[in-house]
């Protein structure tokens, strides 16, 4: 499939799709050079906070790795334990 096309169906400018492939591919190097980051933030101090800390994601991660077929129901009743 073309960028374009990619564009087309996710209904992106080509533009947005070329910048994120580019930012794609520096971070997958970056993992290559220095190991995989501290944090899965891809900018620093643009936008508002992120609702879920570093901590939440890992603790979804492991959640559904764990228990794969899990609602995203259960998954918020297990957050807010």
């Amino acid at each position: 499939m073309s960028i374009g096309e990619a564009c087309r169906k996710v209904e992106r400018s080509k533009s947005t799709a070329i910048r994120k492939v580019k930012r794609w591919n520096q971070m997958t190097s970056e993992v290559v050079e220095k190991g995989f980051p501290d944090s899965i933030a891809t900018t620093l101090g643009k936008g508002r906070p992120a609702i879920l800390k570093d901590e939440h994601t890992v603790f979804i991660f492991e959640l559904l790795a764990n228990e794969p077929t899990l609602t995203v129901e259960a998954v918020t009743d297990n957050m807010s334990k």
